[in-house]
């Protein structure tokens, strides 16, 4: 007769890794425990189910589960960086291309009252009364356009502070300048 085995050694990796259901850094911790087990078995060119291999759980103690960890952490941040970043630059060029629509629509809607209210005016006065109101409509054309520009003087245009964002934004990812600048005697 053969000899009978016993029974397999529970491998508890996963669970010193994995907190619970929601710990994404302990899942991902323990892909990269199983991706380090399957170098380590590349490395020694060992088969699948070599002892070596079930006994590789052993030798992680908690100073590797920490490292597994902290790399796993570093990774998700890396991630999430990127991913936040990508979202910011969608979301400001959605509001840039907003903000640029809507002040084309707004000076397209200030054209066309002033149009509007030119041939209303024109419809039911002679020609000096016309002109008054050419006048009148051109004058009010002039105090919203006051308006808005001194809105955007005082700050109070949205699209500055996104361009300040942009701007600190690039001045922070520009290379600085390597040579120091020349100095007068």
């Amino acid at each position: 007769m053969g000899s009978v085995e016993g029974p397999r050694s529970y491998n508890d990796t996963y669970e010193r890794l994995v907190h619970d259901d929601t710990d994404l850094v302990g899942a991902l911790a323990y892909a990269l425990y199983k991706s380090d087990k399957r170098d380590y078995a590349k490395r020694h060119n060992l088969p699948y189910g070599d002892e070596r291999l079930r006994s590789y759980a052993s030798t992680v103690g908690s100073k590797q589960l920490e490292s597994l960890r902290h790399r796993a952490d570093e990774v998700m941040r890396r991630h999430l960086a990127a991913v936040a970043s990508q979202a910011e630059d969608a979301v400001r060029k959605s509001t840039i291309g907003n903000i640029h629509a809507s002040q084309q629509r707004l000076a397209g809607d200030l054209a066309e009252a002033k149009q509007s209210l030119t041939r209303h005016v024109s419809k039911r006065t002679g020609l000096g009364a016309s002109v008054i109101a050419n006048l009148i409509a051109s004058f009010l054309f002039g105090v919203v356009m006051l308006i808005l520009l001194a809105m955007q003087n005082a700050g109070l245009n949205p699209l500055d502070s996104l361009f300040k964002k942009a701007e600190a934004k690039d001045a922070a990812t520009a290379p600085a300048n390597s040579s120091p600048a020349p100095t007068k005697k």
